[in-house]
């Protein structure tokens, strides 16, 4: 096979597939089109003026555990406040210091479904894990 010939089969063979692989050309509206989503309020936790559980500083992070408890990490507070899915307060745990089950520099919380709490603190450099019973 001679050099232009070789060339030729060779630029042809990568054209080719390019061709047969290519997507249609889909024309979208010219204007967008405005959603407005619309979801049923569920449940509300939280209040300004309410007791000490109800009122939050920061919500860093919210997780829920396998029996449907939400788990409402206020890093302002340095605390966890867990709601049942109707919305009553179950328990809360965590405050800020050194000493056991205390946060100084909390960042991000995950809940496992068996309801153990895992907190990622920057100040101690460790994860501070909470059991169901609130035994760190």
């Amino acid at each position: 096979m001679t050099r232009p010939t070789f060339i030729s089969a060779l630029v042809l063979a990568l054209l080719l597939p390019a061709r047969t692989a290519s997507q249609p050309v889909v024309d979208l509206p010219a204007r967008d089109r405005v959603l407005s989503p619309a979801a049923p309020t569920l449940v509300t936790v939280g209040a300004f003026d309410g007791q000490d559980w109800e009122t939050f500083g920061e919500i860093a992070d919210v997780d829920f555990d396998g029996a449907g408890n939400l788990y409402v990490f206020d890093s302002q507070k340095q605390r966890v406040v867990v709601v049942d899915p109707a919305g009553r307060f179950v328990r809360m745990f965590g405050k800020q210091g050194d000493g056991p089950g205390e946060l100084r520099s909390p960042m991000a919380l995950v809940v496992l479904p068996d309801g153990t709490a895992v907190i990622g603190d920057l100040g101690q450099r460790a994860f501070v894990i909470f059991s169901r019973s609130l035994k760190k």
